[in-house]
C-alpha cells in the first residue's frame, strides 16, 4: 500500500465501497485505523458475527466485536491526528504489527471539502501538510477520497503517491451491452496512476477489479459527515459507534420488554439471522 493514496471517481462508482472494505481488512490483520466519518452504532457486532464461523459462541463475537472497537476510531482535526498516531504504537497487533511501517491507516473522505484549494482556512491546511509529511514515520497509510484530485490543495496533493481511478463495471458497456448483466454481485474496476513529479508520473502503477464486499458495504455512513457542519466542526479523538458491550446489554434489555421469553445467551444468534439471514443454518 503507498504512503498516501487517493481514490477518485464520480459518485456510484465504488469509492467509499472499495475503501472501507480495504480499511476493514486492514483492521481485521490487526492494524489500527481512523475515519473522519461515522461508522454505524453496532458495526463491531455486525462485522464480528459476519467474519467468525456460524459455530463460534455468543461470548467470542462479542471478544472479537470488542477487540475491532477498541482499534477503531473518528478524528476531526489534526491534533487528533497526532493522538491517533500515539494509539497506533500502543493498539496494533497481529500481522500488521509485524510490519515495519504500516501501522495505522486513516481515511479522508470527501478529501475535496476537507482540504479544499479555495479553502479559507489555510492555517489548517498548512497544519496537515506538517503531518503528513511526517507520516510515514508514524507508521501511518492514508487514504484520501474525492470525486477530483484537482480540488484538493495543491501542496497536500502532492504528497499522493498514488491516484487511483474507480469505475463501476454496470455503467460500462460491450457492443452495447452493460457488464453489469454478467456479473451476480456489483464490481468496480480501479486503475492506480503514479502522482507527483519525475520519471514516473502518470505511470501505471497497476490495475484491479473489486467485488462488492457485503460484509463491509453497509457498515459507513458517509451521508452523516456533512450533519451539523461536520466539516467546519473540529473535534478530538473519539471511538467509532458504540461499546459492543454497552450495544449488546442495551439491545438485549429492549428484546426483552417486547418478548419476555428470550434469554440473553440467544441474542446474538438471533441478531446474526436478522444481518445475515441463512448465516446461523449454513
Amino acid at each position: 500500500m503507498a504512503v498516501i493514496e487517493m481514490f477518485c471517481g464520480a459518485m456510484g462508482n465504488g469509492k467509499s465501497a472499495i475503501v472501507n472494505s480495504i480499511a476493514f481488512k486492514f483492521l481485521r490483520r490487526g492494524g489500527v485505523i481512523g475515519l473522519n466519518y461515522p461508522l454505524v452504532d453496532d458495526w463491531a457486532i455486525k462485522y464480528a458475527s459476519r467474519i467468525l464461523p456460524p459455530y463460534v459462541s455468543d461470548q467470542e463475537i462479542l471478544d472479537k466485536a470488542c477487540e475491532f472497537y477498541n482499534r477503531a476510531f473518528r478524528f476531526g482535526s489534526v491534533a487528533s491526528c497526532y493522538e491517533f498516531a500515539e494509539k497506533v504504537s500502543q493498539l496494533a497487533t497481529g500481522k500488521q504489527a509485524k510490519t515495519r511501517e504500516e501501522w495505522g491507516l486513516q481515511v479522508f473522505d470527501e478529501a475535496s471539502l476537507y482540504f479544499n484549494a479555495r479553502d479559507y482556512r489555510k492555517s489548517r491546511n498548512n497544519q496537515f501538510i506538517e503531518y503528513f509529511i511526517n507520516i510515514r514515520k508514524l507508521k501511518i497509510q492514508a487514504i484520501f477520497m474525492s470525486h477530483n484530485s484537482e480540488d484538493i490543495d495543491k501542496q497536500i496533493r502532492g504528497k499522493v503517491d498514488l491516484v487511483t481511478w474507480c469505475r463501476n463495471m454496470q455503467k460500462r458497456k460491450l457492443l452495447g451491452i452493460s457488464l453489469g448483466l454478467f456479473y451476480k454481485h456489483p464490481r468496480f474496476a480501479t486503475q492506480s496512476i503514479v502522482n507527483g513529479e519525475g520519471t514516473f508520473k502518470g505511470m501505471m502503477e497497476d490495475k484491479f477489479t473489486y467485488k462488492l464486499d457485503f460484509d463491509t458495504c453497509d457498515l459507513y455512513d458517509s451521508f452523516e459527515l456533512f450533519k451539523n457542519d461536520a466539516l467546519e466542526e473540529e473535534f478530538g479523538l473519539e471511538p467509532l459507534g458504540l461499546d459492543p458491550q454497552i450495544y449488546y446489554r442495551t439491545a438485549v434489555q429492549e428484546l426483552r420488554e417486547k418478548h419476555q421469553a428470550i434469554t440473553e445467551s440467544s441474542f446474538i444468534h438471533d441478531y446474526r439471522e436478522i444481518i445475515n439471514p441463512g448465516a446461523c443454518h449454513a
